[in-house]
């Protein structure tokens, strides 16, 4: 089967005004955005709270907290100073993963014009990706979304896979060549994520905590997914009239999910793609005239630079002196030399031009079965419901070099998953300071990126500065072995 996942490529500033809201908060911008949560849910504190101070919306990734597990005045600083984390191991397994993506499915880059495109596009890659995964009996790459607190938190499961009831207690054996699309409800999903390392040599358990809670927390979000589409399956019948109005947030779990969802994001739910694509044709033609009156404009100005150019030849032809005429010979090679490759330019601009005519066009196209925003969540929670329960366990490969050398399993209960991320949230809702790590685990400034500008590490002042000499020139035979795989495609 065709199996694709959409990416939003470019999202332009210039958005057409029908991206309204049913919420009161309809016609705020990001700008004014902090004005109003101060004046309602942080109007007790006069001081800007981290969700506020280092994100657009509320919302986290997983492996932020995950980052905030590792060392949280770490993660603090990075987002202070904007300081992005880089090495050549984090290069490696970024690689390493978009390889095994697109072994598994097509990535499709998509210019979106709206905010009700952009998320359609997310959740219908979502989609997608679930009908792959009861299809073929395994997916990766699969994006999953949750609410906490009114935080959106946000990831991307690395793996998932079908297993039968029968395998459940032979799982460093299974065989996943024998699965049946038409038995999915023997099956259960188990969740992997695949590690990379530089050596063969597994994690500290330091690190291991965070990955345990890194996938701990994508059981919680999927299963929560999950459970929503089945209330909303046992809530609805098949024969949807997607052009009525749904009051989502008194409904089923499932339809609490997508009203938060779209109340998060600020879109009219029911607005139809079809008017939106009305609105794409009449801009693309205004586009179009816009640019048709450039070109006269520059071809007037051209006309008379030829007009000055004839004029300059014949003045050089009445001149006798053969030098000035080689050299105006010489400056006329030039010319048409700089006129070839302006050609050249405005050729590649009309190649990128078609190209991004085509993702527009494709985005409609992509969009045309489906009327709104409403069909196509209906649509995600009726796939969400069709998922089989979730394994406890969850399979960590640690892979070096392209193979696995070794394989953990891991289990971590929901309640201990939750009890640590109320905890985390409270730093970024400004209820406690960021901590340190522990002098225990000293070592982990050794590997910091932002050492040199915290002053709360429990290592001696020299050592610091050790680390930090250290780092820099890390960073430097990093950004030199960079520029050596880039000129090797050159």
């Amino acid at each position: 089967m065709q199996i694709s996942s959409y990416r939003v490529k470019k999202k332009r500033n210039n958005e057409y005004n029908i991206n309204s809201s049913t919420s009161e908060t309809e016609n705020l911008t990001i700008e004014n955005l902090d004005e109003y949560e101060n004046g309602t849910q942080y109007e007790s504190r006069n001081f800007m709270v981290p969700i506020q101070k280092y994100r657009d919306k509320s919302q986290i990734g997983v492996t932020t907290l995950s980052r905030q597990i590792w060392c949280e005045k770490s993660l603090e600083l990075s987002l202070e100073y904007d300081v992005i984390a880089s090495s050549k191991a984090i290069d490696e397994g970024v690689r390493h993963h978009e390889i095994l993506e697109l072994q598994d499915h097509d990535i499709i880059d998509v210019i979106v014009e709206t905010s009700i495109e952009k998320l359609g596009l997310e959740l219908l890659s979502i989609a997608n990706l679930l009908e792959a995964l009861y299809e073929r009996g395994y997916v990766r790459e699969l994006p999953i979304i949750g609410f906490h607190k009114d935080i959106m938190l946000r990831g991307i499961i690395d793996s998932l896979k079908l297993i039968h009831n029968n395998n459940l207690e032979m799982l460093d054996s299974l065989n996943f060549n024998n699965y049946n699309s038409k038995m999915i409800q023997k099956y259960e999903v188990l969740i992997t994520d695949t590690k990379t390392r530089r050596k063969p040599s597994t994690p500290s358990i330091p690190q291991q905590k965070t990955t345990v809670f890194q996938l701990g927390l994508y059981k919680l979000l999927l299963n929560r997914m999950r459970l929503a589409g089945l209330e909303w399956k046992n809530k609805h019948s098949c024969n949807i009239n997607f052009s009525e109005s749904y009051d989502l947030n008194e409904c089923c779990e499932g339809c609490k999910f997508l009203y938060k969802l779209f109340e998060f994001n600020k879109v009219d739910y029911m607005i139809q793609f079809n008017e939106i694509n009305k609105l794409e044709i009449s801009r693309n033609k205004e586009n179009k005239y816009e640019d048709s009156q450039n070109k006269n404009i520059i071809g007037d100005y051209q006309d008379k630079n030829i007009i000055g150019d004839y004029q300059d030849k014949n003045i050089i032809e009445d001149n006798q002196d053969k030098n000035i005429i080689e050299d105006n010979q010489d400056k006329n090679i030039i010319e048409d030399n700089q006129d070839k490759n302006i050609i050249e330019d405005n050729q590649d601009k009309n190649i990128i031009e078609d190209n991004q005519d085509k993702s527009t066009i494709l985005i409609s196209e992509i969009l045309s079965n489906f009327q709104n925003l409403l069909h196509i969540g209906f649509k995600l929670m009726n796939l969400l419901a069709i998922m089989p329960p979730i394994h406890n366990n969850m399979k960590v490969e640690y892979d070096c070099e392209g193979c696995t050398f070794a394989t953990k399993w891991h289990t971590c209960e929901e309640l201990t998953i939750m009890t640590e991320v109320d905890y985390l949230l409270g730093w970024w809702l400004g209820l406690r300071d960021s901590e340190p790590v522990l002098n225990s685990e000293m070592w982990k400034c050794k590997y910091c990126n932002v050492l040199e500008y915290c002053n709360f590490s429990p290592l001696p002042k020299e050592v610091i500065q050790e680390y930090i000499v250290q780092g820099k020139q890390t960073e430097l035979d990093n950004l030199l072995l960079k520029d050596l795989e880039n000129a090797e495609f050159f």
